[in-house]
């Protein structure tokens, strides 16, 4: 098959399947909006018809929420028409386009053959299926961190300043990124270049980066007074990670980590007053910070139990649940997933074998994921050892996601970073990391007949080690 013929293959496979979720889910009411959806729109909304970025008309601008996103969803509605669907759609798109700069990664990296075969994977995940269905953020974070690892792999002074961007552009839709910048930096100061180069290199990307994000840090910066990215970060930790923390220590049950405030919330905020969350968004995110420090830090190994729970959710979470519930197959609230988050494994068995065949596939996406993390990790040390760079990069990106995510373990999460793990994975697999190419041809022929069988193989260029 030829190099045009693959990228037709996946582009239209991926944009099937996922055409194929959204026709099916038109039944379903509002199907678009989970979570910060809400948000979302309604931040697009206000900034097409009033030309404000706030979620309250009356209110002050929005400190919370980074611009991106929203106006990305207020161009689709511009074009064509308030409706969220037309949002979806465009997003259905980028996602199929993340499968093909996933190849062209993975082209690059490992060869034709191999980054065909991962992208596939990719293609058909169900968590990316589910995310390319709902107006949240991982789709368009996902396709503008794999554009800039795209440029930081090209490298040249276009590759250095559009990786710059483009993590700049990723961090303008989701603040997390803004910690992403050091890793990619590290990553072009070790690569086999002269020293001059490296440091160039890294200083154009680095001033792209503060480049994208300045107008936003001055708009911030003219409306309250700091020259900060989001207000997020103080109020997240203390609502989610502290809160988790003392739901835990207080005994009470919650029934998703996510819905932490559902239980305590109006304790959280009783306290937060009583210290004083006064002045802007930005000292009120300061203020939750601190409260949130301290009673981590009083309770750091219980906090840290948490968080390595949370960590292990977030590596193990099958993207497949999101799909069922979408679907309307298995409710999150009350599945086999939910029972396990409450630590009920009789209640998480009960409700497997009444599931069946969605439990059982729940199952085999975990085993999967598992096998993945152990191919990802022979392919780190194996191409590390071959003198290769990239590892280190892809490897650092996958630990930051899943660290970050926390206590409030969950697999979308992880989404960022799964084209991150499938090309690891895909590193590590055996046709890859062959060290006697001749052993591995003939090792592998039988597979080798199999791709060609169905034209996924050029002629007479089979797999011969990575």
């Amino acid at each position: 098959m030829k190099r045009r013929d693959r990228l037709f293959v996946l582009f239209i496979t991926a944009l099937l399947l996922r055409g194929a979720l959204f026709v099916a889910t038109q039944r379903v009411e509002k199907p678009f909006f989970r979570g910060d959806a809400w948000e979302y729109e309604l931040l697009a909304r206000n900034i097409l018809n009033k030309g404000t970025f706030s979620l309250d008309l009356s209110g002050p601008p929005d400190a919370r929420r980074t611009p991106l996103y929203p106006l990305f969803i207020a161009l689709s509605y511009f074009l064509f028409g308030q409706n969220a669907s037309v949002a979806v759609i465009f997003q259905i798109l980028l996602s199929s386009l993340s499968v093909v700069f996933m190849f062209l990664i993975g082209e690059k990296l490992l060869g034709e053959k191999i980054a065909f075969i991962a992208a596939l994977l990719f293609a058909a995940d169900p968590l990316h299926l589910f995310l390319s269905q709902v107006l949240l953020t991982e789709t368009l974070f996902t396709f503008l961190l794999l554009l800039a690892t795209y440029f930081a792999i090209k490298r040249g002074k276009s590759g250095y300043l559009l990786s710059g961007a483009f993590l700049g552009f990723s961090a303008l839709t989701r603040p997390v990124a803004l910690y992403l910048i050091p890793l990619y930096l590290l990553f072009f100061l070790l690569e086999k270049e002269p020293l001059k180069n490296r440091i160039r290199g890294s200083l154009f990307a680095l001033l792209a980066f503060a480049i994208t994000l300045t107008p936003w840090l001055l708009r911030n910066y003219r409306h309250f007074g700091r020259f900060s990215l989001s207000s997020l970060t103080g109020y997240n930790l203390y609502y989610y990670n502290a809160g988790i923390l003392r739901a835990r220590l207080e005994g009470q049950k919650v029934r998703a980590p996510w819905a932490v405030k559902e239980v305590v919330g109006k304790e959280l905020m009783q306290e937060a007053v009583k210290a004083g969350i006064e002045g802007t968004p930005f000292d009120s995110s300061r203020t939750y910070l601190r409260l949130a420090l301290k009673r981590i830090g009083k309770n750091l190994p219980l906090y840290l139990s948490l968080h390595a729970q949370g960590t292990l959710i977030t590596l193990f979470s099958p993207g497949i649940h999101y799909l069922l519930d979408y679907l309307g197959f298995e409710k999150r609230e009350t599945g086999t997933y939910k029972a396990l988050l409450s630590g009920d494994i009789k209640r998480a068995v009960s409700r497997f074998v009444e599931n069946g065949i969605p439990a059982l596939l729940m199952v085999f996406e975990t085993l999967f994921l598992l096998l993945l993390y152990v191919l990802a990790a022979y392919g780190f040390i194996f191409r590390l050892k071959k003198g290769e760079k990239w590892p280190l990069l892809f490897a650092l990106v996958l630990i930051y996601f899943v660290l970050a995510a926390g206590p409030i373990g969950e697999g979308r999460y992880r989404a960022p970073a799964d084209p991150f793990l499938l090309l690891l994975a895909a590193s590590g697999a055996p046709f890859c990391s062959s060290v006697n190419s001749d052993r591995n041809a003939q090792k592998f022929a039988c597979l080798n007949a199999f791709l060609d069988k169905y034209g996924l193989l050029r002629e007479n260029n089979g797999f011969k080690g990575g």
